[in-house]
């Protein structure tokens, strides 16, 4: 038998030693050592596995408190190409305290809120931004069919989803490290923290669905709740006027018949091209015109209405209710 084959006999008869002589062999009884040919083969104890945590910290708290309010304030400020959002600041504000009451749950029974399907940060933000949208006073409606799509969750996860990684530095509290559950110490300001926009997936419709209705439980334990087009993800609807014989226009259509209807009457007091015509009303009335009992006369204004080619008189503010895109910010149209 050559060296070799002693050497490999030796292994074998090694490896099959009993569990507590391999505990000891090798390197100074931390795991078993063995050489075969030119390879090293070395078996080592397994670590225990860390106990898992059976609630909620403060530090999880913090991170979501902070990765949603990253989320949202994109979705106030930074639609691609317009440089506007898809919410208001103040609709951002309510969300945020949404969210402050949700995490206040959270802290006040962390081991049930760990049984809990929280989700994650960009799941939340999704939801409390179509929440305060679904609550504006004209409804869960939009002006255009492309603005329904604006709307849809995995729209906004996937334009969110372009930020993943960009730093953010937020502002961590003092006290508790959590603005959620505070006294009015714990709102300082004292630290500041550089973080990553954090993008996790949202799940197939189930998965959606429990998310959602943990969160909604989380908000009705602190007096609050989700909208129910929010809490089941309906999409809004098309807003549309209706005229005789059933006939529907859009936003955008009524608009533009108010501004043909606005040209057409300037057509007409045009003359047909024949220059500019002046149309003056005078609406005066002299009231006690005998004033030999001292009451002095009472004279109504003078109203004057005056239309030239190619005035600004067609131009008119449409408010959000009217706008296109279903997004926030004034749109001004001029008839020339």
């Amino acid at each position: 038998m050559s060296d070799e084959e002693e050497d490999v006999g030796a292994n074998l008869l090694f490896v099959s030693e009993d569990a507590s002589r391999q505990d000891i062999a090798g390197t100074g009884g931390s795991g078993t050592e063995t050489e075969s040919g030119a390879g090293v083969t070395r078996k080592r104890k397994e670590q225990p596995r860390k106990e898992q945590p059976t609630a909620l910290s403060d530090s999880w708290i913090t991170t979501r408190f902070n990765q949603v309010c990253m989320h949202l304030k994109k979705l106030a400020r930074d639609r691609p190409g317009s440089g506007v959002g898809l919410i208001s600041e103040d609709e951002m504000k309510d969300a945020t305290c949404a969210l402050d009451a949700a995490l206040s749950s959270v802290k006040a029974d962390p081991e049930e809120a760990k049984k809990l399907e929280t989700g994650s940060a960009v799941f939340w933000a999704i939801v409390l931004a179509r929440d305060v949208a679904t609550r504006r006073a004209g409804g869960w409606y939009v002006d255009t069919d492309a603005a329904v799509k604006a709307w849809d969750a995995d729209m906004l996860h996937g334009w969110l989803s372009h930020y993943k990684s960009e730093t953010h530095v937020t502002a961590e509290t003092a006290g508790s490290n959590t603005r959620a559950g505070a006294g009015v110490g714990g709102h300082i300001l004292d630290e500041s923290k550089r973080r990553r926009l954090r993008i996790d997936s949202l799940g197939d419709a189930t998965a959606r669905r429990h998310k959602a209705q943990a969160l909604d439980k989380l908000l009705r334990a602190a007096g609050r709740e989700l909208s129910p087009p929010a809490l089941d993800f309906s999409p809004p609807k098309v807003r549309t006027f209706a005229l005789a014989g059933g006939k529907t226009l859009s936003a955008r259509e009524r608009a533009q018949n108010r501004f043909a209807e606005g040209a057409r009457k300037r057509s007409r007091l045009e003359g047909g091209g024949g220059g500019p015509v002046r149309v003056q009303r005078m609406m005066s009335e002299t009231l006690g015109s005998d004033d030999s009992d001292g009451d002095q006369a009472e004279v109504k204004p003078e109203v004057k209405a005056e239309v030239k080619p190619g005035a600004g008189e067609g131009e008119e503010t449409l408010s959000d209710g009217d706008l296109s895109d279903g997004y926030l910010h004034e749109v001004k149209a001029e008839v020339k």
